[in-house]
């Protein structure tokens, strides 16, 4: 859009952007709000369309404002001044103000008011009341435009807290009245750019007060997104939530330390620590924490090492009042906070993690876990290491390249295994697994664990999953495939193996689902 709009000639008619701009934003409201997630081949497009419009209007009044040639050199150096401060806050202030991705509608709302409106005469009227320099006539056009998104906040507050106090719960109802009255007068006043911003934020904010899901318990927001610990009462679980990808469920009616979700004891995860030959003296690392549901697996002697990236995850997960999995683990259970594959390498460099790293923290001394003493420090060899560390259906690339497994390989005992979780709603990651297996002399199987998505499914706690293991020595996995359930992995010619150098999303795309 900078591009399009400071060119030498109009691309595209700024009038257009202008004129359609308030529908864009009005859509935007709707699914800021209702928050689809089955549809988000038709969501993120919306998104791109309006970000698209909106900075097409704003970089256009922009370049239409730029001063004469003599004074350039102070517009864009201001220009980038500003660029800077917008990635500042987005990055290092809005994490810490506020628990949600509050900077978007915000700015959504700042393009409001900045929009430039085609009335000269109306602009005069909006910014002084009257065409008048007196300042009580500035005063008083001021007061009568903001007057409309006061009266707006008002009527959703108190329709809002009518339609809490009597328990309506149908979603027509509510976003018909909260949201579907304050939108016709925020259409109506698209004209006005006070108005119109003030109406949309009174609507976007005042609506997803009432709106915002009340099971949530626990909410807080890092540098890698917004984590939630919410309860389901009907189904009596508690489940720690990132994005829309659910990291663990622990349940409030039967045995809290039971593996629920992707972990199921009778799922892909229960046949590893049930069929594998892990001694009481093993050294087990996890790469990804969520709540903490594999130390559950853990026996007394054995060793758990978990690396987490996100601080907020460890705090979630390391809180008995609200996951108990590590407090109550049988095993030693430690976190390694950082970076896996950097943590991986500091081991394999036979670092002393505690002084050249983030400093170990042994949640299992903390709570009062049992614990053995194997004598062997966290750097030693693992005899199993469980790749979990997708986020919201995303992976990071970096632990899925050759250079990543050759560093699982050099971090494994000679007949250890290394087992991937690979369920995504989006990506096929099957073909790209079995060529990194291939390519490093793996031998490998996976297991697809289809769950049905009946009550008694949800009941039961378990996710449908997909997990594949691999190790250098096919024996390492006989006892995986006598179950009869592990099976081949589906290859695929054309897969590129990734690397530190090369990766694309594109390859593992799942464009037919």
């Amino acid at each position: 859009t900078f591009i399009l709009a400071f060119g030498n000639r109009e691309v595209l008619p700024l009038s257009w952007m202008n004129r359609s701009m308030p529908y864009l934003v009005l859509l935007m409201a709707i699914l800021l709000l209702v928050n689809p997630t089955s549809a988000v081949w038709a969501v993120v497009p919306a998104h791109l369309l309006t970000f698209f419009v909106v900075t097409m209007v704003c970089h256009g009044e922009f370049s239409r404002r730029r001063p004469p040639v003599g004074q350039l050199t102070e517009f864009y150096f201001l220009m980038s001044l500003g660029g800077v401060v917008g990635g500042f806050f987005n990055a290092i202030v809005a994490p810490q103000l506020f628990d949600g991705i509050v900077e978007y509608p915000l700015m959504l709302v700042a393009a409001c008011l900045l929009r430039p409106v085609e009335n000269p005469a109306a602009a005069g009227r909006i910014a002084a009341g009257e065409v008048t320099t007196q300042v009580s006539g500035r005063i008083a056009g001021w007061a009568r435009e903001l007057s409309w998104p006061a009266a707006i906040a008002l009527y959703i507050f108190v329709t809002g807290t009518i339609l809490v106090k009597f328990g309506v719960v149908s979603t027509a109802i509510v976003y018909g009245l909260l949201f579907g009255i304050p939108a016709l007068f925020c259409f109506q006043a698209k004209e006005s750019r006070v108005r119109f911003a003030g109406i949309f934020a009174a609507t976007v904010f005042g609506c997803g007060a009432f709106s915002a899901d009340r099971n949530v318990v626990e909410v807080d927001r890092g540098f890698f997104g917004v984590t939630r610990v919410k309860v389901d009462q009907l189904l009596g679980q508690r489940l720690l939530v990132n994005g829309t990808t659910v990291h663990g469920i622990q349940s409030l009616r039967g045995d809290p330390t039971e593996p629920l979700s992707y972990y199921h004891r009778t799922g892909p995860m229960g046949d590893v620590f049930g069929e594998l030959p892990l001694g009481t003296s093993d050294h087990i690392g996890v790469i990804g924490l969520g709540a903490g549901s594999i130390a559950s697996y853990a026996r007394p002697g054995q060793t758990f090492v978990f690396f987490e990236i996100d601080p907020v995850v460890c705090r979630f997960a390391s809180d008995p009042e609200l996951f108990c999995f590590l407090s109550e683990s049988d095993g030693d259970c430690r976190i390694v906070v950082g970076d896996a594959r950097v943590q991986l390498r500091r081991q394999q460099n036979k670092r002393d993690l505690a002084g050249a790293g983030p400093p170990l923290r042994t949640v299992a001394h903390d709570y009062g876990a049992t614990t053995g003493d194997t004598g062997r420090g966290i750097d030693a060899p693992f005899d199993l290491l469980i790749l979990d560390a997708f986020s919201s259906d995303a992976i990071p690339t970096h632990l899925m390249t050759r250079e990543a497994f050759q560093l699982y390989r050099q971090r494994l005992q000679p007949n250890g295994v290394l087992v991937i979780h690979i369920s995504n709603s989006f990506l096929d990651l099957e073909p790209l697994v079995a060529a990194l297996g291939d390519d490093g002399g793996w031998h490998s199987l996976i297991r697809r664990d289809v769950t049905g998505k009946g009550q008694d499914a949800l009941h039961a706690g378990k996710t449908s999953s997909i997990y594949v293991a691999l190790s250098p020595h096919r024996m390492a996995l006989e006892p995986l495939a006598a179950m009869g359930k592990w099976q081949n992995l589906r290859r695929d010619a054309s897969k590129k193996v990734w690397t530190d150098g090369c990766s694309s999303l594109m390859d593992v795309i799942q464009w037919n689902r």
